[in-house]
């Protein structure tokens, strides 16, 4: 096996755990098609054709287990790649709060915790519930007195 140095400060994993809507110097919004995320920026996909260094902000909302999270985070383009349908576009974050680097590395780290575990997570669809039964039974009524 290659050894090799991790480059990257952050993990990360598909763009399945959010939604991701970007907007250019504040103007029109487009929904993107995200390829992965990471707390120090995403990897899209869109017809929309964007120069390298453009900066832009990204509304991003994320799930987590049984929750969302809304958050908007300022970015630039550090990568632009031809895709099949359109163009791939690497985005470097540049003014997230480390609140929401915090927050989003834990929600990924997470989900990937959860991929790679052999135990059942919520986000999974699979459910235990403990049915307590509102009086208690004699027999432990005799026993408790």
């Amino acid at each position: 096996m290659d050894n090799f140095t991790e480059r990257r400060k952050y993990q990360r994993c598909s763009g399945s755990i959010c939604k991701a809507v970007i907007s250019v110097n504040g103007g029109r919004q487009e929904e993107i098609e995200l390829c992965d995320i990471s707390a120090g920026g995403i990897k899209f996909a869109s017809q929309s054709r964007y120069e390298e260094n453009t900066s832009l902000t990204v509304s991003l909302t994320v799930y987590s287990l049984l929750s969302e999270f809304k958050m908007k985070i300022d970015g630039y383009i550090i990568r632009v790649e031809r895709a099949k349908h359109g163009y791939a576009y690497s985005v470097k974050f540049d003014d997230i709060s480390i609140y929401n680097q915090v927050q989003l590395d834990e929600i990924i780290n997470s989900h990937i915790n959860s991929i790679n575990s052999n135990r059942h997570a919520a986000e999974d669809g699979i459910y235990t519930f403990m049915l307590v039964p509102k009086g208690r039974p004699p027999a432990l009524k005799k026993v408790q007195r």
